[in-house]
């Protein structure tokens, strides 16, 4: 389910982006911006990740440009996933197809038909898991379309968190006690019936359960969002989790290499977990050093307002105060 959270996660962050682009530049111009941060944050981390799965693992070089198109959940709807190093893949191609269609409704809409939109995203991905369901497990799973209730809920938080920034604060006892609900439904909805989990692809775990997810992973966003003190606030800004978020998504995009090569050394599970991880954080780290933060230093080329008409280049460099470098 981190997979899940980091949807609504990620929905929140790119709307915010969005939102604020939409405020602060011409369609045309925050469109550029978007793309080219976008590109320069997610596909070189992304190629070199693929390349070396590619060239250290036995894949078939055939399914290459399914993954270097970001169509990987495309591909594992139609022919079953490829089990192993690309099986988290498809999360990245989610994230891409989001990225095309999104920013043209943030950017384009008029504020009464933006909010509409928004709602919309929310509830079509239900009704599409449900009609899906009795076709396709993988459909419900990975496509985009049936993930869009996660990016959506994401969404709706920044936009609420961008017009009334007391209204969330306002309202925390309720999404405490809405996410405590949705996940105690959840659970005794698991409880109660065996068909009720992901592996048994039923009709109202498709819906239901990935509704109550989506609502309670909002809720813990909420929750965190508003955390400015107190005992989670130190953990979340311990500096060692906070590195490990600075370096998270190249883990994510080759974690599952790093533990397949040592495996290949043949030791005891509990060595063979530990020296996967320290593989893991040692590969992300050099691409943070040496690829994606030098990359960053990139991001104004294409500025926010055009040097053409004298404007000051309003592009920032470095993570605002409360902002997190996956923003950036």
């Amino acid at each position: 389910m981190g997979v899940d959270q980091f949807f609504v996660l990620s929905g929140y962050l790119i709307t915010r982006n969005l939102l604020g682009l939409r405020r602060d530049a011409r369609p045309r111009r925050a469109m550029a911006v978007f793309y080219y941060r976008r590109a320069l944050r997610i596909i070189p981390p992304y190629y070199v990740a693929l390349l070396a799965i590619f060239l250290l693992e036995p894949v078939p070089m055939s399914e290459a440009p399914w993954y270097f198109a970001f169509a990987s959940n495309v591909r594992d709807t139609l022919y079953g996933p490829l089990k192993g190093q690309l099986l988290a893949m498809w999360s990245i191609a989610v994230e891409e197809q989001f990225y095309l269609l999104w920013p043209w409704l943030i950017l384009l809409l008029p504020e009464r038909r933006l909010r509409i939109a928004i709602v919309a995203a929310i509830l079509i991905a239900p009704l599409a898991r449900g009609i899906l369901a009795p076709i396709s497990s993988d459909a419900v799973y990975r496509l985009t379309i049936s993930r869009t209730d996660f990016l959506g809920l994401g969404a709706l938080i920044a936009w609420i968190d961008l017009h009334d920034v007391t209204w969330l604060a306002r309202h925390r006892k309720h999404f405490l006690a809405g996410g405590g609900m949705a996940a105690g439904v959840f659970t005794a909805l698991s409880l109660a019936l065996p068909t009720f989990e992901l592996e048994q692809h039923s009709t109202l775990y498709s819906t239901l359960g990935f509704s109550l997810e989506a609502a309670t992973f909002a809720c813990v966003l909420i929750i965190v969002r508003l955390a400015n003190s107190g005992p989670l606030y130190r953990l979340l800004r311990f500096p060692p989790l906070e590195y490990l978020g600075r370096i998270s998504y190249m883990a994510y995009l080759c974690h599952v290499l790093c533990l397949h090569l040592v495996k290949r050394l043949d030791l005891s599970g509990p060595f063979t977990v530990a020296l996967g991880l320290a593989a893991t954080v040692a590969f992300s780290s050099a691409s943070w050093y040496l690829l994606e933060q030098p990359l960053q230093r990139l991001r104004g080329w294409v500025p926010l307002r055009s040097r053409a008409t004298g404007s000051k280049n309003s592009e920032i460099e470095s993570p605002r105060a409360g902002e997190t470098p996956i923003e950036s």
